[in-house]
């Protein structure tokens, strides 16, 4: 019997733009338990920061506009319960400022 671990299964760090955390191999599922979004000083670009699944279908969103939020940094951490079929892939985008983004949870052999 094999055990079930929780484990790092892709990172974005220092974002800006579009980037793909993982897509899943074949034989695979994968369950992201843990969705993490930090950003820093908003002052000038604002945030507009998400995960997404490919088919575009955003999952975790955050938006912070420079009027609003001055200079907070901040982060997201929230745990989640997202499933990932073989090829599918986990995307990170920005449309405004930078941010860094990763994603945990298991890795599980189909039958």
């Amino acid at each position: 019997m094999s055990t079930v671990r929780t484990q790092l299964l892709g990172t974005a760090p220092a974002l800006t733009g579009i980037s793909t955390l993982f897509e899943v191999p074949s034989g695979f599922v994968y369950v992201v338990t843990c969705a993490t979004l930090v950003w820093g000083n908003t002052e000038i670009s604002g945030l507009d920061a998400w995960f997404m699944r490919d088919d575009l279908t955003k999952l975790l969103r955050v938006f912070e506009s420079e009027e609003i939020t001055g200079s907070n940094p901040g982060f997201q951490s929230p745990l989640v319960r997202w499933v990932f079929e073989p090829g599918q892939q986990l995307i990170a985008e920005t449309g405004d400022g930078t941010a860094d983004f990763s994603a945990n949870g298991y890795i599980l052999t189909l039958p």
